[in-house]
């Protein structure tokens, strides 16, 4: 039997925000947080101080099943810098692999 502590430890952490193992219904390998109506949650990347390229940001959403895909991100706002580069609703998940894009 699992302590009171091991059962309160949630494996949705930050730290899958940036992953290779992103097309999942793994909810192990997602990220999930609070979110309070009329308030926004804030992620923030810093690269360190060397130039870094980047070639692509993809998000893929919330997506441990149908039912629950609706816990994702609706709508994202994307900084590089000082500089806005996408303000928009991104997609639902589909809440499966099968009709997920590519």
């Amino acid at each position: 039997m699992a302590s009171a502590s091991e059962e309160l430890v949630d494996p949705r952490t930050v730290a899958n925000l940036v992953t290779p193992k992103y097309q999942t219904c793994d909810e192990t390998a997602s990220w999930l947080t609070r979110f309070h109506q009329g308030q926004s949650n804030r992620v923030t990347i810093k690269f360190g101080a060397k130039a870094t390229e980047i070639g692509l940001i993809r998000i893929w959403n919330y997506n441990k099943n149908r039912i629950h895909s609706s816990r994702g991100a609706r709508e994202v706002a994307i900084w590089l810098d000082t500089k806005l580069i996408f303000m928009g609703e991104i997609e639902r998940a589909s809440g499966d692999l099968e009709n997920a894009p590519e």
